[in-house]
């Protein structure tokens, strides 16, 4: 195992030392660079553009709400539909190609922290996907959310239940697209760039109240055979038409407070047996407030201006069984479950949120002839949800890593400083590990291989498996010929490769003298983004 750490360890040194990139405290590696994108086939292509941010922590413990992991399923139903999928990592403020976390509460990070959303940064997207972010909005990306609204644009908000702290930094999703925590307590006034974040104890305050007229309930609810009551096409802007129940897995409803503004598509019928969450804050019978319609809108919509937002308060019927990440606390495997093909699953109703987002309609609100008021939910904030529970710890557990510095996050996770397990030793006789996943034109990256000894390995790139590419690092400090290159004679041998073109994927193959060898299919790019993290 100690062998295997060090070959790893030299290999990102080597990633480093040829692809000139500035080391913060030498813990920083080029990982991780292109920004995930899919789209549609050119028979299919609408010219429309969704993008899913990841800028807000919605990869924290377990969840994984990015289109190349958990939300796969939902980016590729997208791009069937005709949309291009795309992840938003932030704001490149500096243009060097990174994106770098600071953590913003301090004002002196408040200018270089990327990990922003700013209006021009999503103004060509048509729909902005925010699926629970875990840390809270600054008061200019409120702002910046709104003016997208405001521009005909459409936002899906993908909440959870109450208490859905991911990575115990003592916020969820209700409370971050509510606009304030659930608590009163000073420490929420956190000034600055976000302002005062206590609740206010009124259900038509803070910036969801106030911009969609409606807000995130703190209940719990489960109810796996799923909330049934299901608005009439008619009403729901069409956005129910083939929709059945769907499936709550401790998740949170809304209130409407504006019925003008928003109205409520799919509630929990009077028939529903929903039962509160068992680890809800306020026990485990008390995450239900009132059951049935009076509970509020499992999911419910809004039309403010020329835009539009759909809410829903669970990423259950959605997510699928693929996570791309790892826990940022113990570096595990997301558990996912198969929400979006399973028995009440959100897939038709979000393929259909998408759709009525995507359309821009001059019209405003929903009180007039052709677009039904909605129902205004008769106690929308209950003396509970006006503080958080005394009895209870907040964050919810203490976390083991510091949420706001993502150094220490473990391997894996979005946003770590060490990637995961990279370099791979089994027992065959040749084998080797990649770094990074992705080759690009003329940038050096680094391979190790695994062998027996005085085999004489050699290393070969290839466009596919014909045309030779690429070259090895000589101890010279030249490099070799292109063609299969010697590699060290050493049971674990360590080069650096370049290949001097791309098109399309790339097979690293590695050989021994007797004939015997490895390969691996490994992406080839002209071009990327670069992904880098802030250390403190």
């Amino acid at each position: 195992m100690q062998k295997t750490g060090f070959v790893r360890s030299i290999c990102i040194a080597v990633v480093f030392l040829f692809c000139g990139f500035v080391s913060v405290n030498g813990a920083d590696y080029d990982w991780n660079k292109i920004i995930p994108i899919k789209t549609p086939s050119a028979e299919k292509n609408n010219g429309k553009l969704v993008l899913f941010d990841v800028t807000h922590f919605s990869t924290s413990g377990m969840s994984d709400w990015v289109i190349d992991g958990g939300f796969s399923d939902f980016a590729d139903a997208l791009a069937a539909e005709g949309y291009t999928v795309k992840e938003f990592r932030g704001v490149d403020k500096n243009g060097d190609g990174i994106f770098l976390f600071f953590d913003d509460r301090k004002p002196e990070n408040v200018a270089r922290n990327e990990w922003v959303i700013t209006y021009d940064a999503i103004k060509d997207a048509d729909v902005f996907v925010l699926a629970e972010s875990n840390r809270p909005f600054r008061q200019d990306e409120y702002a910046a959310l709104k003016k997208f609204v405001d521009a005909g644009k459409g936002i899906y908000f993908i909440a959870d239940h109450y208490n859905a702290d991911r990575n115990k930094n003592s916020w969820d999703s209700t409370e971050t697209f509510n606009g304030y925590n659930r608590s009163t307590d000073s420490r929420f006034n956190i000034g600055g760039a976000y302002g005062d974040m206590r609740n206010p104890q009124d259900a038509k305050k803070g910036w969801l109240a106030e911009t969609f007229g409606l807000r995130f309930r703190f209940n719990a609810i489960d109810w796996k055979s799923g909330a049934s009551d299901i608005t009439p096409e008619s009403v729901s802007e069409g956005i129910t038409k083939g929709v059945g129940p769907v499936l709550i897995a401790a998740g949170s409803t809304l209130a409407i407070v504006d019925g003008n503004k928003a109205k409520g598509i799919v509630y929990l019928s009077d028939k529903d047996a929903a039962i509160s969450w068992p680890s809800a804050v306020e026990g485990n019978t008390k995450g239900v407030y009132f059951k049935g319609k009076k509970e509020g809108p499992f999911v419910a919509i809004s039309k403010p201006s020329k835009g539009k937002a759909v809410f829903i308060g669970d990423s259950s019927p959605i997510e699928d069984t693929t996570p791309r990440y790892k826990k940022e606390e113990g570096g595990a495997k997301d558990g996912l479950h198969s929400g979006w093909t399973s028995k009440g699953n959100a897939a038709r109703l979000s393929i259909n949120v998408v759709n009525w987002l995507a359309k821009v309609e001059d019209y405003v609100g929903f009180n007039n002839a052709n677009h039904q008021k909605g129902i205004e939910t008769p106690e929308p904030m209950v003396t509970v949800e006006k503080n958080h529970p005394t009895n209870k710890p907040d964050p919810w557990k203490a976390p083991t890593i510091d949420p706001w510095n993502t150094t220490t996050f473990k391997p894996g996770s979005y946003g770590a400083p060490q990637p995961s397990g990279s370099v791979i030793i089994p027992t065959e006789d040749i084998s080797f590990g990649v770094i990074p996943e992705y080759l690009y034109e003329k940038q050096p990256f680094a391979v190790a291989v695994k062998s027996g000894p005085n085999s004489a390995p050699q290393l070969g790139l290839y466009i596919g498996d014909g045309e030779q590419v690429g070259q090895i690092l000589k101890s010279d400090g030249k490099w070799s010929a292109v063609g299969y290159a010697d590699l060290p004679k050493d049971t674990y041998s360590i080069a650096t490769a370049m290949v001097e073109k791309v098109a399309g994927n790339i097979t690293v193959k590695a050989k021994l003298k007797n004939g015997k060898f490895a390969k691996k299919t490994v992406s080839g790019l002209s071009g990327g983004f670069g992904f880098r993290f802030y250390r403190n």
